[in-house]
């Protein structure tokens, strides 16, 4: 489901190259985690994967690669995983000989801030329901600034009012943008823009009001299984 749009769709992953990557796992994590074979977006991302020259490494799970041969959450090993992808030739799995967070190991280069939405960006309501968006601001390096909240989109709808539970936030916290439709409210899809503002930076993020008859207030997001592992 895309959260933006309400559409929902198969994603099937393809065509991905991993080259010079290390990929590291924790205890307990997986480098590589697929587990559903129905269908045949398994053997389409096995056909069209190009993976070499990189280090895997987990020290503490024997079998971190989980796959979907024979059977659906099978693991293999390094060897089981060379011979299932006839991928990987020139690959290690050994621990890395350098730290690969290093490049990572970077500071903003000013104050910043996130202003974002775990849980929906869509949010699908009966007319005369109300829909609310739980905004998080969350701070980027020494942030500590007031950040002010606006809202466009509203307006248009006919029958529909909105509200902030609080219109500015300092440092980081959570904000309440609840939209109250009305009986009167048309079915349809609604664009809302919400912003937060602090000096010269804005953050902008598009959400969506979906009005159909008869449903319980409910969220839609995309959800997108990955490893465990951090790949550098």
């Amino acid at each position: 489901m895309n959260y933006e749009t309400g559409q929902a769709y198969s994603l099937v992953n393809a065509n991905m190259t991993l080259h010079r990557n290390t990929i590291v796992g924790l205890p307990g994590e997986q480098l590589f985690y697929d587990f559903d074979q129905s269908g045949s977006a398994w053997t389409k991302f096995l056909s069209t994967l190009v993976s070499d020259n990189n280090t895997w490494w987990n020290s503490s799970n024997p079998q971190p690669f989980t796959i979907p041969e024979p059977a659906w959450f099978s693991t293999t090993d390094w060897p089981g995983w060379l011979s299932l992808s006839g991928q990987d030739k020139h690959s290690t799995f050994a621990a890395p000989t350098v730290d690969p967070t290093i490049p990572c190991q970077i500071a903003p280069d000013a104050p910043d801030f996130w202003f974002i939405n775990f849980e929906a960006g869509s949010m699908t309501v009966s007319p005369g329901s109300p829909a609310a968006y739980q905004m998080l601001l969350i701070p980027i390096g020494a942030f500590n600034g007031q950040a002010t909240f606006n809202a466009y989109g509203v307006d248009p709808i006919p029958g529909a009012t909105a509200s902030w539970s609080q219109t500015s936030l300092t440092g980081s916290g959570t904000a309440i943008y609840t939209v109250n439709t009305s009986a009167t409210t048309p079915l349809g899809s609604y664009p809302i823009t919400l912003t937060a503002q602090s000096g010269n930076v804005t953050r902008t993020l598009t959400a969506w009001l979906v009005v159909q008859p008869s449903v319980t207030p409910t969220s839609q997001k995309t959800t997108a299984r990955v490893p465990n592992a951090v790949m550098y």
